[in-house]
C-alpha cells in the first residue's frame, strides 16, 4: 500500500548558513512519500544558491517571495501549494530526527480520538551543540483549555502535523501576529479538533542569538493581541483567565513594562484573589529578577501558579 503524501512547508529568511540542515533532516526521514515545500521570504543572503542546490530532488520545490511577507505569510504560501493528506511544518534554523514524519503519520491512522485534527510530538532544545532541555507534551484530546491557560501543549510549529481536513476547513496563520503565530494557530485548530501526541522527542529546536521574530516589543504586542482576540473564551473560565494573565504579566516584566505588568493584573475580576495580590506585590517590590530575594520568591509563585 502505497504511504499517504505528507507535504513539509519549510519557510526561510536569511539562513544560508543553516538551512541545508534542516532540509537534511527531511532527505533524512524514514518516510519516504513526503514533498518538501521551501518559502524563501525575499532572503538577501546566499539563501537561494544553497536551496537550488537540492532541486536535483524533485521532492523539494521552491518558491520565491517577491516581498517579504513574514513567517506566517510565508507558511500560508507553501500550505497553498501543498498537496499532502498531511501537512507538517520546519522552521528553517531547526530539524526533524528520522523518524519524526513516519511515527506521527502512524498516530493519525492509529489513534483513538476522535476528530484528530493535529498531531504534535516531544523536541530538544540545544544551544551551541549541547541539549539542555528534553520536553514532552502534557495534554490531548481536547486541548482548549490548557493551551489558553498556556500550559504544556507545545505549539511550536515544528513540532505540529495537520490534516488535510484542517487546511480545507481554511484555518491558516495569522499574518497580523507579530509572534506566537504558532500559538494562535493551534488554537484554531484546537477550537474545532482534537490533539493526540507521540510521546518521543522528534525535533531539535536550536537556539541561538542570530534575529528572531519573538523579541520583547512583539512579544508584548502579540500576548496583548491574544488577549484581544480571545477575551471571549478566556472570561469563561476564571482559572485559565489568571494564567493567561499572570504568564502576559511575566512577559511584560521580564521585558523592563514593569508598570504594565501590574496594569495586566489589575483588572477588577482579580480584587479578591490572593495569589493575584502576591503577584502585584513582586512586580511592586522588584524590578528585576536578580535579587536572591525576589529569585525566591518567584520560584514560590511560579510553583503555587503553575504546578
Amino acid at each position: 500500500m502505497k504511504e499517504d503524501l505528507v507535504s513539509i512547508v519549510l519557510p526561510t529568511y536569511n539562513r544560508a548558513h543553516l538551512v541545508s540542515r534542516a532540509i537534511n533532516s527531511v532527505i533524512n526521514q524514514t518516510y519516504l512519500n513526503w514533498e518538501l515545500i521551501i518559502v524563501d521570504d525575499f532572503s538577501k543572503d546566499d539563501s537561494i544558491s544553497v536551496i537550488k542546490s537540492y532541486l536535483k530532488d524533485d521532492r523539494i520545490k521552491l518558491y520565491e517571495n517577491k516581498v517579504n511577507l513574514g513567517g506566517s505569510g510565508s507558511r500560508n504560501i507553501g500550505i497553498f501549494h501543498s498537496r499532502g493528506e498531511f501537512v507538517t511544518f520546519l522552521d528553517s534554523d531547526d530539524e526533524y530526527l528520522p523518524d519524526k514524519v513516519k511515527l506521527q503519520v502512524e498516530l493519525f491512522k492509529t489513534s483513538k480520538i476522535e476528530n484528530l485534527g493535529v498531531v504534535n510530538c516531544g523536541r530538544f532544545d540545544q544551544r551551541n551543540g549541547q541539549i539542555y532541555n528534553k520536553w514532552i507534551p502534557k495534554f490531548r484530546g481536547d486541548v482548549t483549555i490548557p493551551l489558553l491557560s498556556k500550559d504544556k501543549v507545545g505549539s511550536n510549529t515544528s513540532l505540529l502535523m495537520v490534516s488535510r481536513e484542517v487546511l480545507d476547513d481554511e484555518i491558516r496563520f495569522d499574518e497580523n501576529m507579530p509572534a506566537g503565530q504558532d500559538w494562535d494557530f493551534l488554537i484554531r485548530i484546537c477550537l474545532e479538533f482534537n490533539m493526540d501526541f507521540v510521546d518521543q522527542n522528534l525535533v531539535i529546536i536550536h537556539h541561538h542569538d542570530g534575529p528572531r521574530v519573538y523579541n520583547n516589543l512583539s512579544a508584548i504586542r502579540a500576548y496583548q493581541l491574544q488577549l484581544e482576540k480571545y477575551n471571549h473564551l478566556l472570561k469563561k473560565d476564571f482559572k485559565v483567565l489568571k494564567k493567561f494573565s499572570i504568564r502576559k504579566a511575566l512577559v511584560e516584566f521580564v521585558n523592563k513594562e514593569r508598570t504594565l505588568a501590574i496594569t495586566t493584573l489589575s483588572d477588577k475580576s482579580f480584587d479578591q484573589d490572593l495569589l493575584i495580590k502576591f503577584w502585584k506585590i513582586y512586580f511592586k517590590l522588584y524590578k528585576s529578577n536578580s535579587s536572591i530575594s525576589s529569585k525566591i520568591f518567584l520560584k514560590i509563585l511560579l510553583y503555587i501558579s503553575f504546578d
